[in-house]
């Protein structure tokens, strides 16, 4: 019965990086850790760690005219259609094809390599050092780390990006060096994260509890995150019950409950299309 039950975190034992990478990712980040509020808050945080860096948010903002602001529910769920396509395709044709896509979307914006290595890397890292930061423990084993790096290195390669660190250690080693030089305070990504706020506020919370929701979301923020982008830091009584409910989710919850049926992440986020034709994702200039 207990087999049942756990049956995805078992499998995973089996697993080894490099050999069952595909496998590892979608037990991983689709099954274990793929709750959608979960996934939606990690990408969220991310998003604003890449607004840091003043080239990007300049992007990102547009004068107020990029996707985060025109329909920023939509600019998210298209991502995670996307991911949620790469994670159970990886890099065989239609993978491919997704990069291609992705390639294409992106094909207007000269984009410097050294700015796509920081956002691979930003995907790479983040389920670490959630876990550090939130819990005080490395969620993840080594080898599910290892995965996590090979899956997104050989994504990265197939879009092009170069100077790829040699290991997971490396690239962490060189995000937290990037953000060090390059964390700066501009209005656009200061805009980008209130943006942020506001779609994730929108998404989980009812409309009356909106304002409590923008302030939930800068909770998740470390103290770095919040002096750059200049948000004044929220009251510190919700930032611990934040902190504590996220400490007990991932340190207790998750490890004790029964492992959730087989999902794909891009059955939640793709909810609001009849079907999913990946020509008609994303943004198109």
């Amino acid at each position: 019965m207990f087999k049942r039950y756990f049956w995805a975190r078992n499998r995973l034992k089996t697993l080894q990086s490099g050999k069952d990478t595909k496998e590892i990712i979608h037990l991983l980040l689709e099954v274990r850790y793929g709750s959608p509020i979960l996934q939606h808050t990690s990408f969220s945080i991310t998003f604003a760690q890449q607004a840091a860096i003043p080239s990007i948010a300049r992007m990102l903002y547009r004068n107020g005219k990029g996707q985060i602001f025109i329909n920023p529910t939509k600019r998210v769920n298209d991502t995670w259609i996307y991911f949620g396509e790469l994670f159970h395709h990886f890099d065989d044709d239609t993978g491919k094809k997704v990069i291609r896509q992705i390639n294409m979307a992106h094909q207007h914006f000269p984009i410097p390599n050294h700015l796509n290595l920081y956002t691979l890397a930003t995907m790479i890292c983040i389920p670490q050092r959630m876990g550090i930061e939130f819990s005080g423990t490395d969620v993840l084993s080594k080898d599910q780390f290892k995965a996590i790096f090979l899956f997104w290195k050989r994504i990265g390669e197939l879009m092009g990006i170069k100077d790829i660190p040699r290991d997971e250690y490396a690239l962490l080693d060189w995000c937290k060096n990037y953000e060090k030089e390059n964390y700066e305070f501009t209005a656009a990504g200061q805009k980008v994260t209130m943006a942020l706020a506001n779609e994730f506020s929108r998404r989980w919370f009812p409309l009356f509890l909106q304002g409590l929701g923008q302030q939930v979301f800068y909770c998740l923020l470390n103290d770095e995150l919040m002096a750059t982008h200049q948000i004044p830091k929220p009251n510190s009584f919700l930032a611990w019950m934040v902190r504590l409910f996220l400490l007990i989710q991932i340190r207790i919850v998750i490890p004790i409950l029964p492992d959730p049926k087989d999902r794909r992440i891009k059955d939640f986020f793709g909810k609001e299309y009849p079907y999913i034709n990946i020509q008609d994702i994303g943004y198109h200039v």
